[in-house]
């Protein structure tokens, strides 16, 4: 099964790229949407109040991921807390995924990657190829306001991330994303049929 990764900063365009390249037929596993079923953990949320306080949980008792970025994206120690309690139960709940779809004989799994680093992690070198969607930070800092998030979160979200121009020295594909989505949705169709 070929596994390719996008990547990219905050409002750069990753989720369009892997919703085309969903609708052309390939599998699709999000690994914030992985994220997300971790922090149900019990015992992982045990160990983030532990690390980041009482205050990431909502009335009901369920991880507020607003509240939790905004004490673990604060500076790269608190980032490299949550990564240390949270990357494992990702790591394994992603390698549970990965088995499923190869029973099921998936050809090509796309994997959306927000908190990409390197290659050399368990799941990034998973990676048969890694694509980055580049777009103007200007650009991308708009996209996101417009999605609803507030620009000091969005800032503080883009300086934990590496850059453009660190992401291109990972990646085997680079694709702009400067115009409209409808655009970058062919860039990404033409792209994807040179791979067959």
């Amino acid at each position: 099964m070929k596994k390719i990764f996008v990547i990219g900063g905050m409002g750069s365009g990753k989720s369009t790229a892997v919703q085309t390249l969903h609708d052309l037929g390939c599998s699709v596993v999000d690994l914030d949407v992985l994220g997300h079923e971790v922090l149900r953990n019990p015992q992982i949320k045990q160990q983030l109040c532990g690390a980041f306080g009482e205050g990431i949980l909502d009335d009901s008792g369920t991880v507020n991921r607003a509240a939790l970025a905004q004490r673990a994206f604060a500076n790269a120690e608190a980032t490299a807390r949550l990564n240390a309690i949270t990357r494992p139960a990702i790591e394994q709940a992603y390698k549970a995924h990965l088995a499923q779809l190869e029973a099921q004989g998936t050809c090509v799994c796309v994997v959306e990657c927000s908190a990409f680093e390197n290659r050399s992690d368990a799941i990034t070198s998973t990676a048969d190829i890694v694509v980055a969607v580049e777009a103007p930070e200007s650009i991308r800092i708009e996209r996101a306001i417009q999605a609803g998030w507030d620009r000091a979160d969005v800032q503080r979200r883009l300086k934990a991330q590496l850059n453009d121009e660190q992401r291109k020295q990972f990646a085997d594909v680079v694709l702009s994303n400067e115009g409209s989505q409808e655009d970058f949705a062919e860039t990404v169709a033409v792209w994807y049929k040179t791979l067959s």
